[in-house]
This record gives C-alpha cells, structure tokens and sequence, in this order.
C-alpha cells in the first residue's frame, strides 16, 4: 500500500476509522461541516486535505490527529 497517492492512503484510513465506529458519511459531514460529497472526495483520495480540515476529521472521529496518519 506505500506505493499508493498519500492522499489515497489517508483517504482510506478516513474511510476505516469511520466505519469502525459504524458512522455514515452523513454523520462525519455533520460533524466537520463539509459536505457529504467532500467527504467522499477525501476517502476516495481525490481531494487533498489541509490542517485544519483535519483537525476536523479527527475531532469528528474522536481521535487524535496523529492516529489519522500513523504508518501511512
């Protein structure tokens, strides 16, 4: 998998962490206020991120940033 786009790995890892805690787009679109569509963007790793949108995301995953990109 290191061989994917960065955004890519980090879209999955987005995508993973979402599901595990059995979350809908919707939910984390809510939670961050982006769109659903931006959403599937970041886990499909069309749309690069910047810090605050992932301050975001972890917020939205109750997570710390750092897990979002540990071994990508």
């Amino acid at each position: 998998m290191a061989n994917l786009d960065i955004c890519v790995r980090f879209g999955r890892r987005v995508q993973r962490e979402r599901m595990k805690r059995n979350l809908k787009q919707i939910d984390v679109s809510v939670a961050t206020g982006m769109t659903r569509s931006t959403i599937s963007q970041i886990e499909n790793g069309r749309q690069e991120v910047g810090i605050r949108t992932i301050e975001k995301l972890a917020k939205a995953l109750e997570m710390p940033m750092v897990s979002l990109f540990r071994n990508l």
